[in-house]
C-alpha cells in the first residue's frame, strides 16, 4: 500500500513539474506596399485601344460582362480610346475562347443538420477543371510589347460548381445542391453556359489586372501577418523574440517607404527567428516553433528568397493550427502569387 501510494505521489510530482504548453497566437499590420509599373508608367496623354475577339459557344460576352466589361477599373492612367478620333499609343488585342471543362471526380457531398431538424441532409457540389484558353497581345504602335497567355489548358482553373455561382445575391451564404441527380438535370449546355459566363469574367478582370501591373505605378493594400506567443503566463523569458517582432514591424514600415534599411531589419529578425528555431532550448516547444517557421517565412519572403519562404512555410503547415493557418496561409500566399505574375510580366512572353 505504501509503495503504491509513493508511485502515485511521484507520477504527480512529474506532471506537475511538466512545461506548460507555450500559448501562441497571430496578428497582422495593413500595409500599402508601392507596387512600380512592371513596363513604365503611363500619363494620361497615353491612349488604349481594346480589340477583344473571343468566340464563346454558350453564351455571349455581352451577357457575361455587360458594357463590354468597362465597369472594371484599370488602375494605370492611360484612357480608352471611345470616340476613334486620338491618337493611339497602346493596342490591346484579346482574342481565343474555347471552353474546356473535364469533372474531377465524384460529386463532393457533406452532411449537415438543417435548422429546426434533427435529421442528417446531404448537399453536393460538382468540380470542374476549367480552360479558356487566351491570348492577351499589347502593342505599341507597331512593336509588340507583351504576350500573355492565359487560361490555357495546361494550367486549368478549379471550379467548384454549387448555386453560389448562379445567386443574384453575392453575400448570400452558398448553397448546395441536394442531390447528383439535381445538378444532372441542369443538362450539359446549362452547366457550360454558367462556368463559360464565369471565365468570360475572369479573362476581362485578368486583362486589367495584368495591364494594371505591367503600365500602373500602384499600391497593394493588404496584410501582413506575423506569430506572437503570448505574453500572459508566460515560464519562459521570450524577451528576444519581442525584440524580434518589434524589429519586424520596422522592417515593415521601411518596405513601405521602399528604404533600403528594410533589408538590414528583416535580416535582423530572420537571425533572431532562426537562432530560436535551431536552439533546442526547451522553450521552444512545438507551438514556439510553428509561429518561428511562419515568422522566418515572412522575413525570406520580404528577403527574395522565395525557396527559403515555402520550406519555412511548409513546416509551419504541419502543425496542427487550422484557425491560423486560414488567415496566415491565405495572406503569405496571396504576396507569393503576386510577386509570381510581376516576375512573369517581366518576360515579353508571359504564361499565366
Amino acid at each position: 500500500m505504501k509503495l503504491i501510494f509513493s508511485v502515485m505521489l511521484l507520477l504527480s510530482s512529474i506532471v506537475y513539474g511538466q512545461q506548460k504548453e507555450v500559448l501562441v497566437d497571430y496578428s497582422y499590420w495593413g500595409v500599402k506596399m508601392p507596387q512600380p509599373a512592371v513596363e513604365r508608367e503611363t500619363t494620361k496623354e497615353d491612349i488604349f485601344k481594346f480589340d477583344y475577339n473571343l468566340n464563346p459557344r454558350y453564351i455571349s460576352v455581352s451577357e457575361a460582362v455587360p458594357g463590354n466589361g468597362t465597369y472594371y477599373s484599370v488602375q494605370y492612367k492611360g484612357s480608352g480610346d471611345f470616340t476613334g478620333k486620338k491618337a493611339i499609343n497602346y493596342t490591346v488585342i484579346v482574342k481565343g475562347g474555347d471552353l474546356i471543362a473535364k469533372q474531377v471526380g465524384p460529386d463532393e457531398v457533406r452532411e449537415y443538420t438543417p435548422m429546426g431538424s434533427t435529421t442528417r441532409a446531404k448537399e453536393f457540389r460538382r468540380n470542374f477543371d476549367v480552360s479558356f484558353p487566351t491570348i492577351l497581345i499589347v502593342k505599341k504602335g507597331p512593336d509588340t510589347v507583351k504576350i500573355v497567355y492565359m487560361y490555357q489548358e495546361g494550367q486549368p482553373v478549379r471550379m467548384l460548381f454549387d448555386k453560389e455561382m448562379t445567386k443574384a445575391d453575392p453575400y448570400a451564404p452558398a448553397v448546395w445542391y441536394s442531390s447528383s441527380a439535381e445538378i444532372d438535370a441542369l443538362g450539359t449546355a446549362a452547366i457550360y453556359r454558367i462556368l463559360e459566363k464565369k471565365m468570360i469574367q475572369n479573362v476581362y478582370q485578368s486583362v486589367h489586372y495584368t495591364l494594371s501591373h505591367l503600365f500602373g505605378n500602384n499600391t497593394m493594400d493588404y496584410e501582413v501577418y506575423y506569430g506572437i506567443i503570448k505574453k500572459k503566463k508566460r515560464e519562459f523569458d521570450f524577451s528576444d523574440f519581442d525584440a524580434a517582432i518589434d524589429t519586424m514591424k520596422l522592417a515593415v514600415k521601411a518596405k513601405e517607404k521602399s528604404s533600403p534599411e528594410a533589408d538590414k531589419l528583416f535580416t535582423s529578425s530572420l537571425q533572431t527567428f532562426k537562432r530560436l528555431l535551431e536552439s533546442g532550448e526547451p522553450r521552444i516547444d512545438n507551438n514556439a516553433k510553428a509561429i518561428l517557421n511562419y515568422n522566418l517565412a515572412q522575413c525570406s519572403f520580404w528577403l527574395d528568397d522565395n525557396a527559403a519562404c515555402k520550406n519555412y512555410l511548409d513546416e509551419f503547415n504541419k502543425h496542427p493550427f487550422s484557425a491560423f493557418e486560414k488567415g496566415m496561409n491565405a495572406s503569405l500566399q496571396q504576396w507569393i502569387a503576386n510577386r509570381k505574375l510581376r516576375d512573369n510580366l517581366k518576360g515579353k512572353v508571359t504564361f499565366l
